[in-house]
């Protein structure tokens, strides 16, 4: 049973290709990406495709949350809360761009899929709730060009509370090095 679900659209301007991108998190603990290539004006639509298992969560996803990509140096981050407290963060860049330069991504028929890719979470903030996660939400904070960009995590709980954790980002924007610097 899914329980919830963001969503985002890439694609090209110049071939006119689009693909819908679902972040889907279930009652299963499962975290998925799935991508539909919208079809061109009268054209048939295409199905659903498994892209991607996000795998970090041992209790129901109830939560997502994405961040624009060009806050985060191009890299499409999400993030996700689960019933045991924890939020996870995601860079979702890679199985978004191999599933767009496939011939399915691309508009060219219903070619072979590529395997679904299994990711890792960029970051855990285990125990950030006492109880589930139910509200989400991920902000870019560049406060001056002198400072590392931060990226805002804000989780509201069971536990009713209100957290806020700011990590930092590498001086390009990038991720790779996402570290906590407050709660």
């Amino acid at each position: 049973r899914y329980l919830c679900a963001a969503a985002f659209v890439l694609g090209s301007s110049a071939g006119g290709n689009h693909t819908c991108f679902l972040l889907l998190g279930s009652s299963t603990a499962e975290l998925s990406l799935t991508a539909l290539p919208l079809p061109m004006r009268g054209e048939p639509a295409a199905d659903w495709r498994h892209v991607a298992s996000l795998q970090c969560h041992a209790a129901p996803v109830l939560s997502v949350a994405l961040c624009p990509s060009s806050a985060v140096g191009g890299q499409h981050v999400a993030a996700s809360g689960s019933s045991d407290g924890c939020v996870a963060l995601w860079d979702i860049s890679a199985p978004a761009h191999a599933f767009l330069g496939s011939t399915v991504g691309r508009g060219e028929g219903q070619g072979a899929t590529p395997a679904p890719t299994r990711c890792n979470p960029l970051a855990e903030l285990r125990a950030l709730h006492h109880s589930g996660v139910n509200a989400l939400s991920l902000a870019p904070c560049l406060a001056d060009t002198t400072r590392s960009p931060l990226l805002v995590v804000v989780s509201g709980g069971d536990d009713q509370t209100v957290k806020a954790v700011w990590l930092t980002c590498c001086q390009d924007g990038g991720l790779n090095g996402l570290r906590e610097v407050g709660a």
